[in-house]
């Protein structure tokens, strides 16, 4: 059993008397919410290594605490959290999962990449008891990923299958901002994004780069037995044979019309093409220790940003942590989350 399948099962366990609670309640509707209610905290500092490949030294799982603890206390002191009005709100800290890819390109001067997870549980009036209803449909939480790429890139992939360059250096379509607000900047992906000032988080890849990379993705496939990508490579060389010299390596984009070749390949950046890039092997300052925020990336659970009309009471659409999420967002200074960066 992979520890990914093992991750699942625990968390499954762990919610599934909660959730049997949710479903029931939901499914009968004779609960009110008590957004009036004064909530607490919850903190668990106790990071999970055994699931991932990092083995980590006394000294750096007490800095990564630290760091934790100050992201989780300036989220704490919001005014609409301090205290939660009508939730529980728990911290949780651990060490990112990472898929296969990314453990066997890790190095030793790799940053650590950290999840501090910040869940947010109702209260409710069931059967005339107060109980926390971590409603599976409606539970929000905000999430801050720390020196994770993953999470950067998660949603642009090229294809269904990942695509990687000869250096092993994963392709991706450029992301895109989605949504400008006043205290934050949001991507397709749904995500906020804070870098380190003047660095290039990611890079372009040239024409070349990218068939190249499509010819060994197909010619991997071919020799697993699937010659039904043959087709797909011939097509992939020529492309890259008549390509003039010139022209290899100019930037790549990706031409989602479907319009001029198999690759979709185009020269220009026209509507209806992204930029093809991979992530800045520069990016990430190796003299820094492990455990330095190099890099950080935040996701709501309940994406409150995506609405156009302000979410401001609890009603038959949202429940009370949603309208606090949503309160969360709107007034938060995301800005301040800079200070966390070594």
């Amino acid at each position: 059993m992979t520890p990914l399948k093992i991750r699942r099962i625990v968390s499954i366990l762990f919610f599934l008397p909660m959730i049997a609670i949710a479903i029931r309640c939901e499914a009968q509707r004779d609960y009110d919410y008590l957004p009036d209610y004064v909530g607490n905290w919850k903190t668990n500092s106790v990071m999970e290594e055994r699931l991932t490949p990092f083995k980590l030294a006394p000294g750096e799982r007490k800095l990564l605490l630290q760091k934790a603890d100050t992201a989780s206390l300036m989220i704490k002191n919001f005014a609409g959290f301090n205290p939660p009005k009508g939730m529980q709100m728990a911290a949780i800290t651990r060490m990112a999962y990472l898929t296969d890819d990314e453990k066997a390109a890790m190095k030793p001067s790799t940053p650590l990449p950290l999840e501090l997870r910040i869940e947010m549980a109702d209260y409710i009036k069931y059967q005339g008891k107060i109980k926390v209803f971590p409603d599976p449909e409606t539970f929000a939480n905000i999430t801050l990923f720390f020196n994770s790429t993953t999470e950067l890139f998660n949603g642009y992939q090229l294809f269904s299958e990942r695509l990687f360059d000869k250096h092993g250096d994963q392709l991706y379509t450029e992301p895109a901002v989605s949504k400008t607000f006043d205290n934050a900047v949001v991507y397709g992906n749904g995500i906020m994004l804070f870098a380190q000032p003047g660095k290039q988080l990611w890079i372009p890849v040239t024409a070349k780069e990218y068939l190249e990379a499509l010819m060994d993705h197909y010619d991997k496939l071919i020799k697993d037995g699937h010659t039904d990508n043959k087709m797909l490579y011939d097509a992939a060389k020529k492309e890259l044979d008549d390509l003039p010299q010139e022209d290899r390596a100019k930037a790549a984009y990706f031409n989602s019309q479907f319009e001029d070749n198999l690759s979709q390949l185009s020269l220009i950046k026209t509507p209806g093409t992204t930029a093809i890039v991979r992530f800045n092997p520069a990016y990430f300052n190796p003299s820094k220790p492990r455990t330095a925020v190099q890099l950080l990336v935040i996701k709501l659970g309940f994406f409150a940003y995506v609405y156009d009309e302000p979410i401001l009471q609890i009603s038959d659409r949202y429940s009370n942590n949603q309208v606090q999420l949503y309160n969360f967002f709107s007034h938060f200074d995301f800005s301040v989350f800079r200070r966390l960066f070594d």
